[in-house]
């Protein structure tokens, strides 16, 4: 499969775990990805790729930032790592896709942790698309330190200091 359209396909996967360990319902609407009425959650995931690099971040949008007005907010920044590459993927189905993941891990950091990272503009073109964005970078190696930890299906929360775990109905492996 391309990378690109495996991307704008394993959100959705990522996004459904996300709410279903967390216990907070997917947002149907536009806005941030999980909402419920006491809390709004912005999910960001990236890949991990053994032996290929070891820099972590998550982009994100600079209109994302104003998500968090109005209701307690935080930032679910995950990462996940798949059984095979992603030029060896098939399939475009979102089970499947799902079975081919081996482990996340989902860090909870409170909202305004992200306004330190530098909003930067992005522009640039191919023969298919154009795009001119406004974003940032979070950089995994300034997560704050770690509060609480949880086993869940498939993978890890944890809770970052200034995070309250007692926000979510976290969905624990036993």
């Amino acid at each position: 499969m391309l990378a690109r359209k495996f991307n704008s396909i394993m959100h959705f996967v990522n996004e459904n775990w996300a709410s279903e360990v967390l216990g907070i319902p997917i947002n149907p609407h536009k806005g941030p990805d999980l909402i419920n009425d006491n809390m709004v959650v912005e999910v960001k995931f990236t890949i991990i790729r053994p032996r290929k690099y070891n820099y972590i971040s998550w982009r994100v949008l600079d209109y994302q930032l104003e998500y968090g007005n109005g209701k307690t907010a935080y930032w679910a920044l995950g990462t996940y790592a798949m059984d095979r590459m992603i030029s060896e993927i098939g399939t475009p189905d979102l089970e499947g896709l799902e079975k081919m993941v081996t482990h996340r891990v989902l860090t909870i950091v409170q909202w305004d942790w992200m306004r330190q990272f530098k909003i930067y503009r992005e522009t640039g073109e191919t023969p298919i698309s154009k795009w001119d964005n406004s974003l940032a970078f979070a950089k995994q190696s300034l997560l704050p330190p770690e509060k609480k930890r949880y086993k869940v299906p498939k993978g890890e929360v944890i809770f970052t200091e200034g995070t309250n775990p007692e926000d979510f109905r976290i969905k624990q492996a036993y």
